[in-house]
């Protein structure tokens, strides 16, 4: 055989060996790369070998890899992949998100620093996936290579460059790759600049504390269970007044934001409202702020506060201690009038929140991290906290000062004249003999604790906080010397007890005093299905709601809200009780699923009599509408249209003593009409609240 022939032959042997091993490659590398692999822009150089497509496959898998997860990373970290170790952090739903904003450093990361961000984790990632070219080097091959240098540009879509040179040499054959490129539709660039701007508004209109005092003007009034509002003033001749406790109002806060931060809106952007009747709509327009110069129909902006999650900072002023009560101001300069009392309520908020903005462009691509995949324009989602600050009523400021006691010019009309400072209320003063506070439940006698005792002697400036009794309903302390002063006691949940006491020349003493508790109610909430009562009354020609009432589905919620301050959710975790008084109130109920989205709502007029009081539970109704057009109207008022599917006789025509309802819808746009050929007959229906509302009132029992 001449050398030739063996060369030949040689030659055969190493196609063949090559063949096997690309095959073997092929197999290997195609179940790596089994997963949704976008449409991505490639390097421009073609494979000349099939063993250098497989090691472009083999890096291009794990350069798709780096670039969703280190986008999904950025995606739930606000746009940071390492996290600075000095940041303040929100953490949420397993995140850690650096603040943009907090009320001394603004820390927004630049478009350049987020694609400097994606190339280090890039290559970090790379260097680690490829793992040295071992799976080459076990088949034979010889690898060489160089650095890793990586480039990412965020523009209309995130394309990144990588630079890697690479040689595989193995029985004379040697190949080449050095440029790969992976390019996924997100528009980082709009996103960071709508985040940007975003964060650069709050910081300069603070639309998240306008939004915040907005809120507070809306649930406050000087009712036990509103907030502590503003500025407002009463008048009585029997000195009664409201107080608040600081912690109870601060859990109320928290629920009335984690409620309304999401019907804060951006005009331009996409978004939806909570259907509602007309006074509620007015109330959520108001929630929508103009900010942006031009509109992004494909940019949705949303805004989430969580109840659990804890107010950095939270104080309301003025206070005793954790009891909030007016400045209180006594006139006797009125001839042939008793004393006036006037009760000034001037509070102020102090209180820092985070609250986490997201920012979804629907035109970009979901990043499904599980799969290494991403599918086109359904939506991205980019998150970023800022805190929210109050500093005594001031947006993002806080100017120090004395808060003033009272407006002298709301008293010039009544005659009254304002009292210097005095020392009356400090501890110093406080040296008459000891005396012992018990203090009881009137109904049961049960010893009643943490009851806060005043004092009051002459004027507003001699209102004095003294105590608060212990566990045992007992206080033991000294008070200011006063003659015919008053003590008086306050406590959640019960009546304010007065009573005349002077403590001038008065040996050492024990009194007893029994407080009156107000009714605790527990709720109970259930919907109304609409389209079951509607069906119900067509066909029965009587309205009941009778089978038509169900129990809310997890995670329904309703939201209870009346004219007259009342706020409660239900389901309440801690299953709180309810505290309502007599007389008229507006109710006005929604319906909430989990996600928050409206089901339905209620608004109906009921009197609450001192027996319904007497009671130990309230039932609440509310309306269950998921028609597509609406069946209850703005005016309170029911109006569907019925379908009804009907049998045929033997001879084909429509037997319409025989039908069962087919399908039902409200009355705004017309969807049913008779149809003879198809036995179908359609009903208008309509129900007058006049009609129902007497079923639907709170039921006490």
């Amino acid at each position: 055989m001449n050398l030739k022939s063996k060369r030949g032959q040689a030659t055969i042997f190493v196609i063949i060996g090559l063949v096997i091993l690309i095959t073997a490659f092929t197999i290997f590398f195609a179940q790596k790369a089994a997963v949704q692999k976008p449409v991505e822009k490639q390097a421009e150089k073609q494979p000349q070998f099939a063993g250098q497509a497989e090691l472009k496959n083999y890096v291009d898998i794990c350069l798709q890899s780096a670039v969703l997860q280190g986008l999904e990373i950025m995606r739930q970290q606000s746009g940071y992949i390492d996290i600075p170790p000095d940041s303040s952090i929100l953490e949420a739903e397993g995140s850690k998100m650096p603040y943009w904003l907090t009320p001394d450093k603004v820390a927004i990361p630049s478009l350049d620093f987020m694609e400097k961000e994606l190339e280090n984790y890039v290559a970090k990632e790379l260097k680690l996936c490829t793992n040295d070219f071992k799976d080459f080097r076990n088949q034979g091959f010889k690898v060489n290579y160089s650095n890793i240098k990586t480039n990412a540009d965020m523009e209309k879509a995130v394309v990144v460059n990588v630079e890697l040179p690479i040689i595989l040499e193995k029985e004379g054959i040697k190949f080449e790759e050095k440029n790969f490129v992976y390019t996924v539709p997100i528009d980082m660039q709009l996103i960071q600049k709508t985040a940007s701007d975003l964060a650069a508004l709050e910081d300069f209109h603070a639309y998240l504390e306008e939004h915040a005092k907005n809120l507070i003007s809306l649930y406050s009034g000087v009712e036990q269970n509103r907030l502590p509002p503003f500025s407002q003033s009463t008048t009585n001749f029997d000195c009664s007044f409201v107080s608040w406790d600081k912690q109870d109002v601060k859990s109320r806060l928290k629920n009335i934001l984690q409620l309304n931060m999401p019907n804060l809106k951006v005009e331009g952007t996409r978004f939806t409202q909570p259907q509602s009747n007309q006074q509620f709509k007015a109330v959520y327009d108001s929630f929508v702020y103009d900010l942006f110069n031009e509109e992004f129909p494909n940019l949705k902006v949303d805004f989430i506060y969580k109840n659990d999650w804890e107010f950095l900072d939270y104080d309301i002023i003025p206070n005793n201690g954790n009891l909030l009560t007016p400045d209180k101001v006594v006139g006797t300069n009125i001839p042939m009038l008793p004393q006036i009392c006037v009760f000034k309520y001037p509070f102020k908020y102090t209180m820092q929140y985070p609250v986490l903005v997201e920012i979804t462009d629907l035109d970009s691509a979901k990043i499904d991290p599980a799969a290494n995949a991403y599918y086109e324009s359904k939506g991205f989602t980019f998150q970023f906290p800022m805190v929210a600050y109050l500093c005594g009523n001031q947006n993002r400021q806080c100017n120090t000062g004395n808060l003033p006691v009272v407006d002298v010019t709301s008293f010039a009309v009544a005659n009254i004249t304002l009292l210097p400072e005095t020392l009356f209320c400090n501890q110093e003063q406080r040296i008459s003999n000891e005396m012992t506070i018990r203090t009881f439940d009137s109904l049961n006698t049960n010893a009643l604790a943490n009851v806060d005792v005043n004092y009051y002697c002459g004027s507003y400036q001699n209102d004095c906080f003294i105590g608060r009794t212990d566990s045992n309903g007992i206080l033991k302390t000294r008070f200011p010397l006063c003659i015919n002063g008053q003590i008086y006691f306050t406590k959640d949940s019960y009546s304010v007890l007065s009573q005349n006491l002077s403590t001038y020349e008065l040996p050492e003493s024990e009194f007893a005093y029994f407080l009156e508790p107000k009714n605790n109610l527990k709720v109970e909430a259930r919907k109304i299905d609409i389209r079951s009562l509607v069906e119900n009354y067509f066909e029965n020609k009587a309205l009941s709601i009778e089978n038509s009432v169900v129990d809310l589905a997890n995670g329904e919620k309703v939201t209870i809200v009346s004219d007259t301050g009342l706020f409660y959710i239900y389901p309440d975790p801690a299953d709180r009780p309810l505290q309502i008084g007599t007389g008229n109130h507006g109710f006005d109920l929604q319906l909430t699923a989990e996600n928050a989205s409206l089901l339905g709502f209620l608004s109906i007029d009921s009197f609450v009599s001192n027996e319904n009081l007497k009671k130990s539970k309230v039932a609440f109704y509310v309306f269950e509408d998921d028609s597509v057009d609406s069946i209850l109207r703005a005016d309170g008022n029911l109006e569907a249209e019925l379908l009804y599917s009907c049998q045929k006789n033997a001879d084909n025509s429509c037997n319409f003593g025989n039908c069962s309802l087919a399908d039902i819808d409200g009355t705004n746009i017309q969807d049913f009409r008779n149809d003879s050929e198809t036995c179908k007959e359609a009903f208008n229906v309509t129900i007058a609240k006049e009609q129902y509302q007497d079923l639907v009132r709170p039921i006490f029992s």
